[in-house]
């Protein structure tokens, strides 16, 4: 590195343009929290939200994001994986309580799916499912922790609410 000319780099980054995935106005976009990435090809733009759950990208509504991408025909989402890990399990300690939380967490998805698609004209839309959750010994970054913790409710509740949000998907 002793040998780089770090002015002359200086110079070319003040000179360059910056291209954001907004501006790359592709018909297909994906769309969701950090683990979007996993669902991104080079035919798509994506955006990616770290830390969104998909409670709070319902209540924004996805049009917020959407409408910065130009003429969307193909909205490829991946969001719920937050509010398995950190909120489900921790506002709704009963099972029953859990499923029905999961149930009303779905069918709000869809309905806001089917909304975007009236709005922006989409005519193809996919959902990717929540990842597995994880064993309790991986350590996870402290920017993935809520309150504090990496994670609410036992490993088995965790994984009934996952399992059941991916079936009703």
């Amino acid at each position: 590195f002793k040998n780089l000319n770090f002015d002359k780099i200086d110079e070319v980054c003040k000179k360059a343009t910056t291209i954001k995935q907004e501006d790359l106005k592709r018909n297909f976009l994906v769309l969701g929290d950090s683990h979007s990435l996993s669902a991104w090809n080079d035919d798509a733009a994506l955006g990616r939200n770290d830390g969104q759950t998909l409670n709070g990208a319902i209540n924004t509504g996805f049009d917020h994001w959407i409408k910065e991408f130009g003429d969307v025909k193909t909205l490829r989402t991946y969001f719920g994986n937050i509010d398995i890990r950190h909120h489900i399990c921790r506002l709704y300690t009963d099972p029953a309580a859990q499923a029905n939380a999961t149930s009303d967490l779905v069918k709000r998805y869809f309905k806001e799916l089917h909304r975007v698609r009236e709005l922006h004209g989409i005519k193809n839309i996919q959902v990717v499912a929540a990842i597995p959750i994880e064993d309790e010994s991986r350590k996870l970054p402290k920017t993935g922790y809520h309150k504090g913790k990496p994670f609410w409710g036992s490993w088995s509740e965790r994984d009934t609410v996952y399992r059941n949000f991916n079936r009703m998907l």
